[in-house]
């Protein structure tokens, strides 16, 4: 047994050392309104359409459908931006698993190379290099 003792230490540091990084919200628009809230969506798109995405990390936090459309509940932290948003799916094409499972078993799982188009008033997806889950 204490052969596998450093393994195990090593295997803890790995697993703790991955993760979604912190972020500390400077924006009160996304304290005082939800993700549902037109005034809270339309604060994300305005600082999203300024933001370089490559430099941005992104993670599965949810699901639902909305109007008719797959949305995912995506974190977003980077670029000043430390907030959730709703992601409109109209082509899941890299997000086969996660869409058709309704994310269960992707919450919390990254984004790699997530890339948006940001419309005036909504995200949609546009692509994905993978899902790190």
């Amino acid at each position: 047994m204490p052969t596998i003792f450093p393994y195990l230490i090593l295997l803890l540091l790995l697993v703790t050392a991955c993760g979604k990084p912190d972020c500390n919200n400077t924006n009160p628009v996304f304290d005082q309104y939800g993700t549902d809230e037109e005034t809270y969506q339309q604060e994300l798109i305005r600082q999203m359409k300024g933001a370089n995405q490559e430099k941005m990390t992104f993670w599965i936090a949810g699901y639902a459908a909305r109007n008719g459309h797959p949305h995912l509940l995506v974190d977003m932290v980077g670029e000043g931006i430390c907030a959730q948003g709703w992601v409109r799916i109209n082509d899941a094409s890299g997000l086969e698993n996660v869409v058709r499972n309704q994310s269960r078993g992707y919450r919390g799982a990254e984004l790699v190379g997530l890339r948006l188009e940001v419309s005036d008033n909504e995200l949609v997806y546009r692509s994905v290099q993978r899902v790190a889950d």
